[in-house]
């Protein structure tokens, strides 16, 4: 079968690659229906990130079962289902505290598509995708909504919600400010920031487009050439790129007592200013997201109509024409449906 490999900075091929089988009795053969791009494979495509190539590119997908193992209880082949992008077993210690991301029966940092540093689990730009731990890694797919919306459900979107959910006080008027480019979480926080009742939701960058995409959504935009030492005083602030100046940035927009998420995967060690983080109270959030736990709720977001996915700038390509979408980078998120792979 067809898969899209990594093969170095801008080299992008389909491949021949074996085709997926069942080794447990828990695991599940999926068939991609829609792969969008995390904010993370921009970067590793651009050649940002140092994971080491050749490996299967993708891991945001929605698709339809193909086959399950006889230990798989809850879903049967030709359900429409989202997939967790990190693989995990559900029943370890990690697990069982809702810790997903750091599942104790996978190699650390596991994940769909950035090859040997996260466990060789395969690509979901492909034909079909072997998917662990089903009855935990799975989760069925509204069927009343674009299928392009729901890829990053448990990734990039919920993301973006857990940057500013569980801060946000409507009836104390939260102000939010959010650090970030033309990628999707800063946009999605935005999105999520206004639809849970912020008072004010600031995106400060340095990209026209995602300047004129957060403005769509709502939010008073600060267009600036570089990061700022802070804008204002802000409840909530998130950090979505990997700027150190915009992360310092973030945190001394920070009030007293407000809190800081940084989205951004940063690949060296960086310097906060952790005296001022101290004296004001500064609480600081980062990590991955769980996403074999969100997988299980975040299509509510979207079904209840807090928020619509597809408001951030979403170009939506065939399989065949994914190579040079993917090159070209002229859009937040990218969604590629199935076509002829072999082009």
């Amino acid at each position: 079968m067809k898969a899209l490999e990594y093969a170095g900075p801008k080299n992008l091929a389909w491949i021949d690659v074996p085709q997926p089988q069942l080794t447990t009795p828990t695991d599940a053969i999926v068939r991609p229906l829609a792969v969008a791009t995390c904010d993370l494979d921009w970067q590793i495509i651009a050649g940002k990130v140092p994971f080491p190539a050749p490996f299967l590119l993708g891991h945001e997908f929605v698709g339809e079962l193909v086959e399950v193992g006889r230990e798989v209880s809850r879903f049967r082949p030709g359900d429409l289902v989202t997939v967790a992008f990190q693989p995990s077993c559900g029943v370890c210690h990690s697990c069982g505290h809702g810790e997903s991301a750091a599942c104790g029966a996978v190699a650390p940092t596991s994940m769909f598509g950035v090859g040997s540093v996260s466990g060789n689990w395969g690509g979901a730009y492909a034909e079909l995708i072997c998917v662990p731990f089903a009855d935990n890694m799975l989760a069925p797919a509204p069927m009343d909504l674009p299928i392009a919306a729901l890829p990053s459900l448990n990734d990039n979107i919920a993301d973006a919600h857990r940057c500013v959910a569980p801060y946000i006080r409507p009836a104390l008027g939260s102000e939010v400010g959010i650090f970030g480019g033309y990628d999707s979480v800063p946009l999605y926080a935005a999105a999520f920031a206004l639809a849970l009742g912020a008072k004010k939701v600031t995106y400060c960058t340095t990209d026209e487009r995602a300047a004129d995409n957060a403005q769509r959504l709502g939010a008073q935009v600060s267009l600036v050439s570089a990061w700022p030492k802070r804008i204002a005083s802000c409840d909530v602030t998130v950090c979505a790129t990997q700027s150190t100046s915009a992360l310092a940035a973030a945190i001394r927009s920070t009030r007293a007592g407000g809190h800081c998420t940084s989205a951004a995967i940063f690949m060296q060690d960086v310097p906060m200013p952790l005296r001022e983080m101290y004296m004001r109270g500064v609480h600081f959030h980062t990590g991955r997201v769980n996403g074999a736990e969100v997988n299980r709720t975040a299509a509510q977001w979207l079904t209840s109509g807090l928020i619509d996915a597809l408001q951030v700038d979403t170009k939506v390509v065939t399989f065949d024409e994914l190579i040079p979408a993917l090159l070209s980078r002229d859009t937040a998120k990218l969604v590629a449906v199935p076509g002829n792979s072999s082009a």
